[in-house]
């Protein structure tokens, strides 16, 4: 476990506090004494407001990078979407491709294999200029 220096010096304080008092003491020293010991109480509490301002920059990071990690899930998952998205346009390509393929290979009617080709591209192309375009072939 790390030790952190300000508790060590907050343990030293302390113990100076409760171990080196003198017995028997005049005035002037139980003065100074007194002072010494609010002295200390004051670097006391300055480490353990230094303690607690550390903890709440640790925790305020922890906050940030969990706000960061959240924003990298919801990307993560987008990014996934269309990744899937693609891959499902990948296989369809695929499918037409092999079936524009058998056709060729089988020596299917060019009429048949241009309707084909139109049913590809009619996903791309609007309703309108899909019908255009099949107007001109017509």
């Amino acid at each position: 476990e790390k030790v952190d220096k300000c508790d060590i010096e907050k343990s030293i304080i302390k113990e100076y506090l409760i171990n080196y008092k003198p017995k028997n003491f005049n005035f002037k020293i139980n003065n100074e004494l007194k002072f010494k010991e609010k002295e200390l109480n004051e670097r006391i509490n300055e480490l353990n407001n230094l303690n607690i301002n550390k903890n709440e920059n640790i925790i305020e990071k922890l906050n940030i990078l969990e706000t960061k990690l959240d924003n990298l899930k919801h990307k993560l998952e987008s990014k996934t979407g269309k990744l899937n998205v693609l891959n499902e346009s990948i296989n369809d390509l695929k499918i037409r491709n092999d079936n524009i393929n058998y056709m060729l290979n089988n020596d299917t009617d060019l009429n048949d294999l241009i309707k084909i080709k139109f049913m590809h591209f009619k996903e791309i192309l609007t309703e309108n200029e899909f019908n255009k375009i099949k107007n001109i072939k017509n």
